[in-house]
């Protein structure tokens, strides 16, 4: 089910995507296209959210604020991270549900880091 409203820049959504193994599953993710770019019927670019925070925490890795009661303006209750070098192109309609909006200075580093391992 689509939500009622579209993404847009930053938004934390959730979508189901494959990992490096080719493993599907629903899981958050962070869109990067520019809300300019998003209509209802298009692609949309996303970096996908992990759970899994190696330590030290790799170059391409984010994290993201968070609020075990779900207080955080993301949406996201668990420590989780950005993978830059994880992005994927889906359809608008593929976004099952947008759960937050990430701040301005967290997006600006989610996209530095996109365009640092796309250069």
């Amino acid at each position: 089910m689509s939500p009622s409203r579209l993404p847009q820049l930053g938004s934390v959504v959730w979508v189901e995507l494959a990992d490096a193994n080719g493993f599907r599953k629903v899981r958050p993710a962070v869109v990067v296209s520019a809300t300019a770019d998003i209509a209802a019927g298009q692609l949309v670019r996303v970096v996908a959210i992990t759970t899994r925070l190696p330590t030290p925490l790799p170059d391409d890795h984010v994290l993201l604020p968070w609020d075990r009661q779900g207080r955080a303006r993301s949406g996201l209750r668990r420590k989780c991270a950005a993978v830059a070098t994880w992005l994927v192109e889906i359809p608008v309609s593929d976004v099952q549900q947008i759960v937050g909006v990430l701040p301005p200075a967290v997006i600006a580093e989610v996209l530095a880091k996109v365009l640092d391992h796309i250069a």
